[in-house]
């Protein structure tokens, strides 16, 4: 795999589309090294724990990390040890259905190779989800998020009250300066990587 230039600032993807922008993002990312990704993942937890104050009665949706995904292992542990309910995704036909995850849920991969409970308790009424804590592929400081081109998480996020935090995980080398918006695309509250928390709010 080739990895992505050293030294290169955000505004040299500002006149990419969406798709070499992904395509290129995707390496950057896959090419961290894998004894990087534990600590700087447990950086980006610590300063998302420090940013909002989870406890019992929330309800926090989380991913389980695949790849060269922020690890979220550290999160999930942690949610669980405050009392809060704990939901992940489960890509049920063209959308993201929230399942709740238990301590010693057993889990499985399902047809993407990503791992759900095997018992699928869903959450119907979105209104109880507090806060998102969502993956992607690329960010900018607006909010705006690259995904998997699938538009899953567009789609659910747009069945989410406006008071739900979104708050997006992500390495330092996955934000740029500006990704093109398309009318679909659902902005991130907030950007918490090893370095830094970008208020996307601020910034509209």
């Amino acid at each position: 795999m080739r990895c992505l230039e050293k030294g290169r600032d955000l505004l040299y993807y500002v006149f990419m589309d969406k798709t070499s922008l992904r395509k290129k993002l995707r390496v950057k990312r896959n090419c961290l090294p894998q004894t990087e990704l534990a600590p700087q993942s447990r950086l980006i937890i610590k300063k998302l724990s420090g940013l909002i104050p989870f406890k019992k009665g929330m309800t926090v949706m989380a991913y389980i990390s695949t790849q060269s995904e922020v690890r979220t292992a550290p999160l999930i542990n942690y949610l669980h040890k405050t009392g809060a309910t704990v939901c992940v995704p489960w890509v049920r036909g063209n959308d993201i259905v929230p399942v709740i995850l238990t301590k010693g849920n057993h889990l499985k991969k399902d047809a993407y190779g990503i791992k759900v409970p095997v018992i699928k308790k869903v959450i119907t009424n979105m209104k109880k989800i507090d806060v998102v804590a969502a993956p992607g592929i690329g960010f900018d400081i607006h909010g705006n998020r690259i995904g998997f081109g699938k538009g899953y998480y567009d789609r659910f996020l747009k069945k989410l009250p406006s008071k739900t935090i979104k708050a997006a995980l992500a390495f330092s080398c996955q934000l740029v300066k500006n990704i093109p918006a398309e009318k679909h695309d659902i902005k991130m509250d907030f950007i918490i990587t090893e370095k830094e928390i970008v208020n996307c709010r601020d910034t509209r």
